[in-house]
C-alpha cells in the first residue's frame, strides 16, 4: 500500500484524495500524445516485413482448440484480474466452462462482441525500489481477467 507521495513542491502528503489526484495528473502526463504531424512520411519509410503468406495465416479463421491452446500455455497462477479468477481455475475447470471461455473469446477475436465486456483491469503501482516516494519509482503493472488474456495473447497456429 502506498502511504505517501512527495508532490511536486517537494513535500510529502500521506492524503488519499491528493496521492490520487497526483497519480492521475502524473500518468495522464506521461502517456499523452504530443501529437502526430506528418504520419504519412513515417509510415512511408517503414519498410514491409509481413509477407503475403504471413498476411493469409494472420487473417485465417481463429479455432477454438488455438483458444483452449492458449489458455493451457498460460501461467496458471498469476495474479488473478478483477473477476478473481486466475487461469488455474478455467484450466481445472474446462471440461465445465470451457466451451463458454472459447466461444466468448472466440465472439471478441471476431468482433461479433465488444472486448470492453471482458477487459475490466487493475493497475498496481509495484515499486522499483525500497521506500518509493515518487512516482516514477513505481512500476504499473495491468491485472486483467484471465478472458482477456486469452484474447490478447492469442496467436493463430500453422
Amino acid at each position: 500500500m502506498i502511504t505517501k507521495l512527495r508532490k511536486l513542491d517537494g513535500h510529502l502528503t500521506e492524503d488519499a484524495p491528493a496521492m490520487a489526484n497526483l497519480t492521475t495528473s502524473f500518468y495522464q502526463t506521461l502517456y499523452t500524445s504530443e501529437g502526430m504531424a506528418n504520419m504519412e512520411s513515417v509510415f512511408s519509410s517503414v519498410p514491409v516485413k509481413v509477407s503475403a503468406d504471413m498476411n493469409n495465416q494472420l487473417l485465417a479463421e481463429f479455432r477454438q482448440s488455438e483458444v483452449k491452446d492458449t489458455l493451457f500455455q498460460m501461467f496458471p497462477t498469476k495474479a488473478p484480474g478483477p473477476d478473481g479468477y486466475p487461469a488455474h481455475f478455467f484450466q481445472r475447470h474446462c471440461k465445465v466452462c470451457g466451451d463458454e471461455v472459447t466461444s466468448v473469446v472466440l465472439r471478441v477475436l471476431r468482433g461479433e462482441d465488444d472486448p470492453a465486456s471482458i477487459n475490466n483491469t487493475f493497475i498496481v503501482l509495484i515499486p522499483k525500489i525500497a521506500n518509493a516516494e515518487e512516482l516514477g519509482q513505481f512500476r504499473p503493472i495491468s491485472l486483467c481477467n484471465v478472458l482477456y488474456k486469452i484474447a490478447s495473447k492469442f496467436s493463430p497456429t500453422d
